[in-house]
């Protein structure tokens, strides 16, 4: 289960760092964006992640800030039981990405 997560993972990096999702139509829309014109919290991931493969830091901010922002929590949840664990920490997150929701969509981040 572990290696076949870890060779997925691989994979759809090899892709984000070959194919850039602006310039590549395979990459799916966000249905939410094409429904309401809104962008969701994930909106821009696909974009922000094949920067930071490419070391492009600042770029992926513009594109998709909260998913720069989460990644050290992802990786702290991935590996620390008591983070799994922590309601405060699952509720910070919620909280944290129900504001980038608004502050992107009504506020212009």
């Amino acid at each position: 289960m572990a290696m076949a997560a870890i060779a997925a993972i691989a994979i759809g990096i090899t892709v984000l760092y070959l194919y850039n999702p602006v310039e590549h139509s395979f990459y799916p829309r966000c249905p939410f964006f094409v429904w309401t014109g809104l962008k969701c919290p994930g909106c821009g991931t696909a974009r922000a992640m094949h920067q930071l493969v490419h070391g492009h830091a600042l770029e992926a901010i513009r594109f998709n800030g909260m998913l720069v922002a989460v990644i050290p929590v992802l990786v702290a949840i991935a590996f620390s039981d008591k983070c799994r664990k922590s309601v405060w920490l699952g509720r910070a997150v919620l909280a944290a990405t129900l504001v980038w929701w608004v502050a992107r969509n009504f506020i212009g981040i």
